[in-house]
């Protein structure tokens, strides 16, 4: 397939440079109840970690090379999300385009937090795709 200087995507979020490993302790049910049990045992709740707005509790940026070695991958998909997109239009005229999640490792979700080994897969809480190019 030809796909270079075609265009892409625009319904992309790229993650690739944010880890998603080391969830933080705060987030959801679980995180109260650990935050409430701490508190009575004597615990001051402010030397808890804190959750980050997107739930992660890490964010690190990629090294110079790594995001590089990745534009051409991220290209590439980019490109057949973009094909894909106007076949569906042209096949569902009321299709509604799912934005396409690039990630690295790990990344938390609308399903939860996902894996490299979770593979690529569609969260239908949030409506998105996620493709991990690592």
């Amino acid at each position: 397939m030809l796909w270079r200087d075609r265009d892409e995507s625009s319904n992309v979020d790229d993650r690739r440079g944010i880890s998603g490993r080391g969830m933080a302790v705060g987030g959801g049910i679980g995180g109260v109840i650990i935050t409430i049990i701490y508190v009575l045992l004597g615990g001051n709740p402010s030397n808890l970690p804190q959750q980050s707005s997107a739930g992660i509790g890490s964010q690190q940026e990629m090294s110079a090379e790594q995001k590089a070695s990745d534009d051409t991958l991220a290209s590439f998909t980019k490109v057949t999300l973009r094909e894909t997109e106007i076949i569906w239009h042209k096949l569902l005229p009321n299709y509604s385009e799912p934005t396409l999640v690039l990630f690295r490792d790990g990344v938390q979700s609308g399903c939860g937090g996902a894996t490299s080994a979770s593979g690529p897969f569609y969260c239908p809480a949030d409506e998105k795709l996620y493709i991990d190019l690592a």
